[in-house]
């Protein structure tokens, strides 16, 4: 496949499908350079766990190794034991029914790729198995030979960025609360989704607190002559995605006071992203 590529297409649409196909293309070469080679079944069912061994047969690696148990607590003393590349988990066993299944195996092995299979095409539990771990939802019967070995190879490329995302959000959260400057983070909406240390100290505020409130009720700003609440300009600047300048008042210092909710102001020097003193 070329390295690089001029697409001329005037459709934004059509602009997309190109660009994922493309993607699509390279994700797939990255992976098929590694074949899933250790795959725990979970199925109970000997005409779906006969066919599943089929497509992984298919595949044309003579690699792998599928190990096959029928029940929930047979994966789990199998997950102890031995690494596996990605557990295919069936939502109707024995010993656990739909979301307990998702449950019990992404506890044995959290950081092991899950994909489960049923034969019920019902959106809300594909939902609610995603939030619970697992990387993807496949229907028994919807599937072929291609399918199945392109959805567990995703799931397992998923699995591994899920993965480097959480290192690096751990190793950003340590260093926020290693420095000495209040660091507060809001989504698009302006509300809080994190503090470091410094910011829950000077708040009054812990994180689990203020998480989900609105920037403006967590730095409250008073005009320094009459003691009033005054316009947030942290809440403009997450609105206008830029750099604002806070006026001056009418005090004699000329400079605005910035009081929190355990009502003791902000030191001069300090620093709030997106709001600077006007000078």
């Amino acid at each position: 496949m070329p390295k690089e590529v001029l697409l001329v297409e005037d459709s934004p649409g059509d602009v997309r499908l190109t660009k994922e196909a493309f993607r699509d293309a390279n994700s797939s070469k990255r992976m098929n350079k590694k074949s899933i080679k250790i795959p725990l079944l979970v199925e109970d069912n000997p005409g779906d766990a006969r066919l599943l061994r089929e497509m992984f047969g298919e595949q044309g690696s003579h690699n792998t190794e599928l190990t096959h148990v029928e029940c929930m607590s047979e994966a789990e003393k199998h997950l102890t034991e031995d690494a596996y590349d990605i557990i295919v988990l069936d939502l109707g066993l024995p010993d656990a029914q739909g979301l307990e299944a998702v449950r019990r195996a992404h506890a044995a092995a959290p950081r092991v790729p899950l994909v489960v299979l049923t034969g019920l095409d019902d959106e809300s539990l594909a939902s609610q198995a995603l939030r619970e771990g697992a990387q993807d939802y496949l229907i028994k019967g919807q599937i072929d030979t291609r399918g199945l070995q392109r959805a567990l190879r995703y799931a397992i490329e998923r699995k591994s960025m899920e993965e480097a995302l959480f290192v690096e959000k751990e190793r950003a959260q340590v260093t926020l609360n290693c420095i000495g400057d209040a660091v507060a983070c809001t989504d698009i909406s302006g509300n809080i989704t994190f503090l470091n240390l410094v910011a829950e100290k000077m708040t009054g505020w812990s994180w689990q607190e203020a998480a989900g409130k609105p920037m403006a009720e967590v730095f409250r700003i008073l005009d320094a002559t009459s003691r009033e609440t005054t316009a947030n300009p942290m809440d403009m600047a997450v609105r206008q995605n830029r750099t604002l300048h806070c006026p001056r008042t009418a005090s004699s210092s000329g400079v605005t006071d910035l009081r929190l909710r355990s009502k003791i102001p902000l030191p001069r020097s300090t620093t709030v992203k997106g709001w600077l003193p006007e000078r």
